[in-house]
């Protein structure tokens, strides 16, 4: 990331913050509020960021379930919630999301908000069963 792509990405907090503008759509990162199985096999999980999201499947590959890769056959993004689709139940108690080792680099595989701002990292949030 560059000078510019820095200063493209602070310009709209710095005019809410200073000039009271009222933006339009989110101008943060997404941040994970709430994790949860939103069926009883437990072969779903719902991620509310609290903003509208995106989903592409290289993103499951940093995805994990109780510090072990998450078995997710695919993801999908509605409003603010991602659901993430599991090859079989599952019994994980917590859920964590792109480690360091496992990142390549390329921002293209990060999770996202619709406002293209790449979601923060978190490790062990508790699913709610």
């Amino acid at each position: 990331m560059n000078i510019f792509q820095i200063g493209h990405l602070i310009t709209p907090l710095v005019e809410q913050d200073n000039y009271g503008l009222v933006p339009q759509q989110a101008i943060t990162a997404p941040n994970l509020r709430h994790a949860w199985f939103i069926s009883a096999d437990k072969r779903e999980i719902a991620l509310d960021f609290g903003q509208a999201m995106e989903w592409k499947d290289e993103c499951k590959a940093m995805i994990y379930l109780d510090g072990i890769a998450a078995p997710i056959t695919s993801g999908k993004a509605d409003g603010n919630t991602n659901t993430l689709q599991l090859a079989a139940p599952c019994a994980a108690k917590a859920i964590s999301y792109l480690s360091g080792k496992d990142w390549n680099g390329q921002s293209g595989s990060l999770i996202r908000g619709a406002n293209g701002i790449a979601a923060l990292t978190w490790a062990n949030v508790p699913l709610d069963q």
